[in-house]
């Protein structure tokens, strides 16, 4: 029973936002915000209803000229009133000029697992997906004896005692 609850739990708080839930999940690329955060890491990040300084948090950044927005994670280091914040990678020296609101954070970063991004990489290429399968295929064909057969008795038959006269 408690595997379940436990099971649920994980599936609630990961549940992906796209599919309704509050979770992204992302892969860092790049390396603004080492040594906190580094390349090939896998972050969860959760949206909240506030957000404050120095929290790492995801953002949509729309680039003037291009369809679609880029995803930023950088820490908070102000808010307006207005609801402006003012982002920074840990290891810059400036501060972002994106012009970003808290209407375009995604989510705070809460769970990170260290080179998890790249481990998941690895695990989705063809030849590491031929590998396991034929590794498993090795050891199922090792696990399999070929059943000998029963060694036979010698028969013996009745005895038969036959005395002569």
């Amino acid at each position: 029973m408690t595997m379940w609850l436990s099971a649920c739990a994980v599936v609630f708080l990961l549940w992906p936002a796209r599919f309704g839930g509050s979770a992204t999940i992302l892969i860092v690329q790049g390396n603004s915000m080492q040594p906190a955060l580094g390349n090939g890491d896998l972050v969860v990040a959760r949206s909240r209803d506030t957000y404050h300084a120095g929290d790492i948090v995801v953002f949509d950044v729309n680039r003037p000229g291009v369809a679609s927005s880029a995803r930023v994670m950088h820490r908070i280091m102000s808010i307006a009133a207005d609801g402006t914040i003012i982002t920074q990678g840990d290891n810059r020296a400036t501060a972002d000029e994106f012009g970003t609101t808290t209407s375009d954070i995604v989510g705070e970063a809460q769970l990170t697992i260290p080179n998890g991004g790249t481990i998941l990489w690895v695990l989705s290429r063809w030849w590491t997906l031929a590998g396991v399968a034929g590794v498993l295929t090795i050891l199922a064909l090792l696990g399999t004896e070929t059943p000998s057969r029963p060694r036979r008795r010698a028969r013996r038959g009745p005895v038969c005692i036959v005395n002569s006269l």
